[in-house]
């Protein structure tokens, strides 16, 4: 287990959303950096390492699976999360197969699944079995 707290990076351009998971973070034992565009996010992976990352799947700049790809390249050791509210459940498997992507969170969710989400991947970058 690592001493310091894991960095999450959390992508979206939905500003109410960043909000939302601002507030479900605030206590939480991970140190959250949450960003609203590709290419703040970019600049983050650029000066730190992420130990999770999270990035919506429909943005302004590119989609999320390609962002991940990008975020792979950048953060390897990191575990990489999809999120989408509109990604039917065919395309999303095939984005985990293709792109190294640990799993996929379904858009609208709560504290419970996304705090299950962040232990699922926090363990699977424990044991280094991101993808």
């Amino acid at each position: 287990m690592m001493s310091a707290k894991p960095n999450v990076l959390f992508l979206d351009d939905d500003y109410l959303l960043i909000k939302a998971v601002e507030l479900i973070t605030k206590d939480s034992p991970f140190h959250f950096y949450l960003s609203g565009s590709v290419n703040e996010a970019r600049q983050m992976m650029r000066t730190r390492s992420f130990q999770i990352i999270f990035s919506d799947f429909h943005m302004p700049e590119c989609n999320g699976v390609e962002f991940l790809a990008e975020a792979a390249k950048l953060c390897p050791s990191s575990v990489r999360i999809l999120v989408s509210a509109s990604l039917n459940d065919k395309e999303a498997k095939r984005a985990l197969k293709e792109q190294h992507i640990f799993s996929f969170l379904k858009k609208p969710f709560g504290r419970a699944s996304f705090n299950k989400s962040l232990e699922e991947a926090m363990q699977a970058w424990e044991s280094g079995s991101q993808s």
